[in-house]
Formats: structure tokens, C-alpha cells, sequence
């Protein structure tokens, strides 16, 4: 189950701007997670979605199917 979350957790990363008092909750969320290696590189891939998604602001449509294989496979 927790693999799965991580990867809803990456899909949204990549597509919601959370508020600016939520970002270093995940920050430290995600760095605290690296080291559980059964995740893979599920906290790394989040954190660099979501910093990609700060600078860009939320997504105005939501991701194509093809995307969000893309994060799943690559992740």
C-alpha cells in the first residue's frame, strides 16, 4: 500500500502547487524517507516533481495518461 501511495504521490507532485506552509513539510517528508529502500526512488522523484512544479506554478490541465506512466516508469 505504501508503494502505491507514493506513486499517487508523485502524480500529484507533478501536478498540484501545494501552499508555501506545506512545502517544507514535504521537503523534510521526502528527505527523511530516502532512506527506506522500498520505495526505490520514489521520495527522490517526488521532491524533484514537486520543486519543478513550485517554479512553475500548478498545472492548468491534468496529466495525460502518457504522463503519468512516464513518472511511474522512470521513477
Amino acid at each position: 500500500i505504501a508503494f502505491n501511495a507514493w506513486n499517487i504521490m508523485a502524480v500529484l507532485c507533478s501536478s498540484v502547487c501545494p501552499t508555501e506552509e506545506l512545502i517544507p513539510y514535504l521537503l523534510s517528508f521526502f528527505s527523511n524517507s530516502r532512506t527506506n529502500k522500498n520505495f526505490k526512488s520514489l521520495p527522490e522523484t517526488s521532491e524533484r516533481l514537486l520543486r519543478k512544479t513550485v517554479v512553475m506554478q500548478q498545472r492548468k490541465e491534468i496529466p495525460t495518461d502518457t504522463e503519468i506512466c512516464a513518472i511511474l516508469v522512470y521513477s
